[in-house]
């Protein structure tokens, strides 16, 4: 039935001029193929890791410091980035979280480095600093969670990443 309604439409079309055929027949073809293919689909997520934290400020209960990401792109296209959000913990204590709308593109098949400015949330610090008087670590743990917004994706790539940062004295 299918290939009947398709012949019909051809022949009704042979009135058409040549032009007008080509551009249906292309239209057609290419309407039907690209059903198929969506670059979401075949978009490896982009890979991010911590490379330091840097405390700026101190003062009181209020330490404004730096998350220093490294951010690596596995595709041959550039990632156009829109934005970022992230929260840090410190031995399962929130201290930060907040939003970053100026990262970046990053290259294909490239990395570029993420600097994230962040305050501290005074009750994770009030916590933190509780079991860290108690504790009488050399270390902290650390878990970084993140999720970048690429300009034309409906969908946001989530990355968490968990570690120790050794504490000097």
């Amino acid at each position: 039935m299918l290939s009947l309604k398709c012949r019909f439409i051809w022949i009704e079309s042979a009135s058409m001029g040549r032009a007008v055929q080509v551009v249906f027949l292309a239209a057609t073809l290419f309407l039907s193929g690209c059903s198929g293919f969506s670059l979401q689909d075949r978009f490896q997520e982009p890979r991010v890791s911590l490379s330091s934290i840097e405390i700026l400020e101190a003062s009181g209960f209020s330490v404004r410091f730096a998350l220093n990401l490294r951010v690596e792109n596995p595709n041959p296209l550039p990632i156009p980035v829109q934005g970022m959000s992230y929260s840090l913990r410190l031995n399962e204590h929130l201290v930060a979280s907040g939003l970053a709308s100026s990262v970046g593109d990053i290259a294909a098949y490239g990395e570029s480095p993420v600097r994230l400015e962040a305050s501290t949330n005074l009750l994770g610090m009030l916590g933190l600093m509780q079991s860290l008087l108690s504790a009488q670590t050399t270390e902290l743990d650390y878990d970084l969670q993140s999720s970048i917004d690429v300009r034309g994706f409906s969908k946001s790539f989530e990355w968490s990443e968990r570690g120790v940062v050794p504490l000097y004295h």
